[in-house]
């Protein structure tokens, strides 16, 4: 034989024996129930993780956010509805103490009627100026945007931190006496398929092994642990207790469901107590969610993906109530219509938001949103068509602060100055006379 020969033979040899080596591995690996969970629950995360990372038009600081926009409404229930533009101005400065609300309805570019609130430091400012010539004053506590500085939510670097300090420390503590594996025949889409039954049982002493273990772990830990204050809205100090105090069921068991040779799950139960049970599935673009209610109901959502379109179903009690299809979506833009089963009638519309990038700190949403409600042959429409802005630009409403009354200083005759021209007032009286008609 010649050595061309033999190098040929011993790389073929080589070859075989590796791929035979990787089939076996490859076997015994996703043939453990242990090692079929962890890769699954590894790939979860990174679709967790994925979604938070993906670009966003608009980075803005959690410190300083603004939002404005202008709507019209067109429906043949209401004309008055339809006669003026509506107004909205919010904001939020926690550095600088601004926080505003502002609230129209404008003919010709004229406001009709309009409602402001301003809170500037300690102290709140609130107009109607149709109704009443002074602006109305109160005082805020001292420890107002104390309080208001520790609702603030964590970034997505936080999130993406908490979400993965908490999964590999799950797995961390996860053994393999806690699975067991079986075969099973299951219908998936009205197909019944022979699976590999893998599941993942814990009891209460377990749970709360697992949880005190994590807990221990978030305590050694100081960024988690400064995080998690944040969302449990806790000193730091109270983490650990916070956590180990966390609600466990009496009996906790996952089943997942995977093709023989395969890592992918098809179908997920998740059973608390041996009653209420959570199901999941997912495959050839179908997925479906399943549950009971309080009243031992079951509900139902379908999600299909069908030429390009994501259509999603909504089932109580065995009986279809909502379709919502959903045509594009993106970060520029969304397009979905939907049709919901009201009592004896039926709601049909759709929406579509395109998003505009006019800065890194300022975003444009034109809103066009259309649906009809139809019962006994008759046929209500209502169309909306919006634009709106998000944004760290403030635009802080402009109130009188000299001329001013204290609102535990209203008198009766101040109350009936308003309440006179309120009945007055053309929006309200607009509203009167078609409903009196």
């Amino acid at each position: 034989m010649s050595k061309s020969k033999k190098i040929a033979l011993g790389f073929v040899g080589a070859l075989l024996i590796l791929l035979i080596g990787f089939g076996v591995f490859y076997y015994f690996y996703f043939s453990n129930p242990k090692n079929v969970f962890k890769t699954n629950v590894n790939q979860l995360y990174n679709k967790i993780d994925e979604f938070i990372n993906e670009d966003s038009l608009i980075n803005l600081d959690n410190q300083k956010i603004a939002f404005d926009g202008t709507m019209s409404i067109d429906s043949n229930m209401s004309k008055t509805i339809s006669k003026y533009n509506y107004n909205i101005n919010l904001g939020l400065d926690l550095n600088s103490k601004n926080l505003y609300g502002s609230l129209s309805a404008s003919n010709n570019n004229s406001n009709v009627i309009e409602g402001n609130v301003v809170v500037k430091d300690s102290n709140l400012f609130m107009s109607i100026p149709q109704l009443y010539s002074k602006t109305i004053t109160s005082s805020l506590s001292n420890n107002f945007w104390e309080e208001l500085k520790n609702t603030e939510t964590v970034n997505n670097d936080d999130y993406n931190y908490i979400i993965k300090f908490f999964k590999d420390e799950f797995l961390k503590n996860i053994d393999a006496k806690d699975f067991n594996k079986s075969k099973e025949k299951v219908n998936i889409n009205d197909k019944e398929m022979n699976l590999n039954k893998m599941v993942f049982k814990a009891d209460k002493a377990r749970q709360q092994e697992i949880i005190n273990n994590i807990s221990e772990a978030v305590d050694k830990d100081a960024k988690a642990k400064k995080i998690l204050a944040t969302i449990l809205a806790v000193e730091e100090s109270k983490v650990k207790e916070q956590l180990k105090d966390m609600f466990i069921s009496d009996n906790l068991e996952i089943d997942f469901y995977v093709k023989s040779f395969s890592s992918s799950m098809i179908k997920t139960d998740i059973i608390f107590d041996n009653q209420d049970k959570v199901e999941f599935e997912s495959y050839k673009g179908i997925t479906n969610i399943k549950f009971k209610d309080d009243e031992n109901k079951n509900i139902v959502i379908n999600i299909k993906n069908e030429n390009n379109k994501n259509i999603i179903k909504y089932y109580y009690d065995n009986k279809e109530y909502a379709t919502i299809t959903v045509n594009d979506y993106s970060k520029t833009k969304l397009d979905a219509e939907y049709v919901v089963k009201v009592n004896d009638g039926v709601i049909n519309g759709n929406i579509v938001v395109n998003s505009t990038k006019q800065s890194d700190n300022k975003v444009s949403y034109d809103v066009t949103s259309n649906a009809s409600y139809e019962l006994n042959n008759q046929k209500n429409t209502i169309n909306v068509k919006g634009t709106f802005n998000l944004s760290d630009e403030l635009n802080i409403p402009n109130i009188d602060t000299t001329n001013t009354i204290d609102i535990n200083s209203l008198s009766d005759s101040d109350m009936s100055e308003m309440y006179e021209k309120l009945l007055t007032n053309q929006f309200v009286l607009d509203f009167a006379q078609e409903l009196q008609s």
